[in-house]
């Protein structure tokens, strides 16, 4: 080791060494940790562990040694056969939900894992994916099924299986307080909340028509036009309470999800939406009824965002109405309008060769100018 690193430091090339044991899976009493710090004092260069033991708390001890690199296997399944498998993670030991905090609803690491078809006959085979999925990941996950792969229409939407979230789920699936017995227990599970359960949460499974998720850009950093815009633009509208009682007045856009959160990278705030029928509830038509909210609150849009793909159906739709001559344009030039009268550029390069869905289907790729 002496040699190699006189030599690598004579040419000033930059330089880490990492400490390992090379058996597979490592023993734990023979990792001998301590060695980090001989190492970290004897060459003053950065030092990590090359780690073999078949969990991640040598590496966690290690970093508080003083390793600044750690360097673990991955696989799917530690059952697989080989020797490797057995001392590398999985992905739960790289998720811990209890962790994890955020703005939006969530019940699991995996919220939600949709298959949607792509033709008009294929939904039977996105159903039949859901059920193979599920067989895939058996009870070590609770799963449950929805969309158009539920197993009853009460567990067919979304927000209604995963109210309360994921701080809600121990006790829910326990007994504890709960809204709709229908709903509250997943479609397949162990039965027996443990440490899976907490690192990782649950997840929904299904399949279910294109929903475009869509955010408009608002020029605030308190979301607070943001949120007004949201709960009046959702179809489900809000939820008025009044001495004990409640009553819920629909919102101004029909098939259309959506909340007000802060974007604090950006330092702005969205209207987060899923239209969930693009052709009845379109991009500009969001768009616009957000930007005339959010205006009477003397606040500004900034553009919007598309997260995922779109069909080329609702970016030509879009681009009519911006087009100031939509019968004489080409279906790029109407693309081009929707980019830039959505704003879709401004948190970041819009490509409408991988961001719509038959472009992507052609395969057209390459860099967008």
């Amino acid at each position: 080791i002496h040699e190699t690193v006189k030599i690598i430091k004579k040419y000033k090339t930059p330089l880490a060494l990492t400490h390992c044991v090379s058996a597979y899976p490592c023993p734990y009493d023979i990792m001998n940790l301590d060695y980090i710090n001989e190492l970290s004092k004897k060459y003053k260069i950065p030092i990590g562990l090359s780690d073999h033991t078949p969990t991640i708390y040598n590496a966690l001890g290690a970093v508080s040694l003083g390793a600044s690199i750690i360097e673990k296997h991955f696989t799917f399944n530690k059952k697989l056969k080989g020797p490797d498998h057995k001392s590398s993670i999985d992905k739960l030991e790289l998720i811990d939900m209890r962790r994890h905090s955020g703005n939006h609803p969530r019940m699991g690491a995996v919220d939600v894992c949709p298959f949607v078809p792509l033709t008009a006959d294929s939904m039977s085979h996105c159903i039949q994916s859901a059920k193979d999925l599920s067989e895939l990941i058996g009870e070590k996950i609770p799963h449950f099924f929805y969309g158009e792969a539920a197993s009853s229409e009460e567990r067919a939407s979304l927000s209604s299986l995963r109210k309360m979230e994921y701080e809600g789920l121990e006790s829910r699936f326990n007994g504890g307080e709960w809204i709709n017995e229908d709903t509250r227990m997943p479609d397949r599970w162990s039965g027996i909340w443990g440490e899976n359960e907490s690192r990782f949460g649950a997840v929904a499974i299904g399949a279910r028509n294109i929903l475009v998720a869509y955010n408009v850009n608002v020029n605030e950093t308190d979301a607070k036009a943001s949120k007004i815009a949201g709960s009046i633009v959702r179809t489900s509208g809000r939820l008025i309470k009044k001495d004990g009682k409640k009553m819920r007045i629909k919102g101004l856009l029909n098939h259309v999800q959506g909340m007000g959160v802060p974007l604090p990278s950006s330092s702005i705030s969205q209207v987060s939406m899923n239209l969930q029928n693009v052709s009845e509830t379109s991009m500009h038509k969001a768009f616009e009824a957000v930007r005339s909210i959010v205006n009477d609150h003397g606040v500004e849009t900034c553009g919007s965002e598309l997260v995922g793909l779109v069909p080329l159906s609702a970016m030509l739709d879009s681009g009519k109405w911006f087009c100031p001559d939509p019968d004489n344009a080409s279906e790029e030039e109407l693309v081009q309008c929707a980019i830039e009268g959505l704003g879709l550029d401004f948190l970041r390069k819009f490509n409408p060769n991988v961001s719509i869905i038959e472009w992507a289907i052609e395969n057209r790729g390459g860099n967008y100018e």
